[in-house]
């Protein structure tokens, strides 16, 4: 079963290699790592749900109730990035219509 953490977006089972952390690596610390560091997350995940419908439609995946969790999962966390993302903008716009 693939298990989703809502603050490690990516399967447990599959790990990308970028994303694999050895003893010499800090983990993110600043707002633009962690940020970058949750697109590449999203990135995989749908990578991941693109390639398990490649698989389903081929009659190669055997489990095909995976793909669909797999899918929702993918459009959800993609629903919440884009909402990050409008709010951001908004504060960003807010920031910079204050006067000084």
């Amino acid at each position: 079963m693939i298990t989703i953490n809502a603050w490690d977006l990516q399967p447990k089972e599959i790990v990308p290699e970028k994303s694999r952390q050895t003893a010499n690596q800090h983990p993110p610390t600043s707002f633009g790592e962690i940020f970058s560091a949750s697109l590449n997350k999203v990135d995989f995940l749908q990578k991941t749900t693109e390639q398990k419908e490649k698989l389903s439609l081929s009659g190669e995946l055997e489990k095909a109730h995976e793909m669909m969790l797999d899918a929702e999962k993918s459009r959800i966390v993609l629903d919440l990035t884009v909402e990050v993302r409008d709010k951001l903008l908004e504060a960003y716009q807010t920031l910079e219509s204050m006067s000084v």
